[in-house]
């Protein structure tokens, strides 16, 4: 397991810049070089260059596992062009809730998704993902994806989830929970930090407990695949 603290145009919320599998990471075009490597190295990822919808904020547009990826229905035609060099399967989410990466927080084989979502657009998550779903917030947050960071041993959920919901999600996804903050306190888990089940990315004020909850909740020795 690695992990590397680090700061994007100013921000902390690293998650919200970066979608991430265990495979590929899509970055905005305009991070420096030695950052992009920085993130390649940590994650052991490809790096993909790219935008949304004209837009950096990737991780919040965009959901991706190691079988296919959710986007905003507003992407353009050249950025569906940069996106689809991962070869995986690829769909859209389209109307006023189209922000993938905030409605859905996924591993290989499970997804939290939006509660709110279209039924249509469900299926597509199912489809396209490969994955179990499961509708639901957390901590009264229904954007899962800011509330949550999760991959394939374990998740890091919203500090103030309560014990009743963390056992309903814990049972959904069958891998260990924790709760726990990121960036000196911030409760946004999933938009704070980035990670598979290689490493992670946070940002630079996160202090030595958070990172002690992180690496203990998704990266337990002998659990990464």
């Amino acid at each position: 397991m690695k992990f590397e603290r680090l700061e994007f145009f100013g921000n902390q919320d690293l998650g919200v810049y970066i979608s991430s599998s265990q495979d590929y990471a899509i970055v905005p075009r305009e991070l420096e070089a030695k950052i992009k490597k920085v993130i390649s190295n940590t994650l052991d990822v490809e790096v993909i260059s790219s935008t949304v919808e004209d837009s950096s904020l990737l991780g919040s547009l965009v959901e991706m596992n190691s079988k296919g990826i959710i986007v905003s229905g507003m992407i353009n035609d050249d950025e569906i062009e940069e996106i689809s060099k991962t070869n995986l399967d690829l769909d859209f989410i389209s109307g006023n809730m189209n922000a993938s990466g905030n409605l859905v927080v996924s591993n290989n084989k499970k997804a939290l998704v939006h509660p709110d979502l279209k039924k249509e657009d469900k299926q597509k998550i199912k489809n396209t993902l490969n994955v179990d779903i499961m509708s639901t917030s957390i901590s009264g947050v229904k954007n899962v994806g800011a509330a949550a960071i999760i991959n394939n041993n374990g998740a890091l959920l919203h500090p103030k989830t309560s014990d009743k919901k963390i056992k309903k999600i814990e049972d959904f996804l069958e891998i260990p929970i924790e709760v726990g903050t990121v960036n000196y306190g911030s409760p946004l888990v999933g938009s704070g930090a980035v990670a598979n089940d290689k490493g992670f990315i946070i940002g630079t004020r996160t202090t030595g407990h958070e990172l002690g909850r992180i690496e203990n909740t998704l990266f337990v020795e002998g659990e990464e695949e």
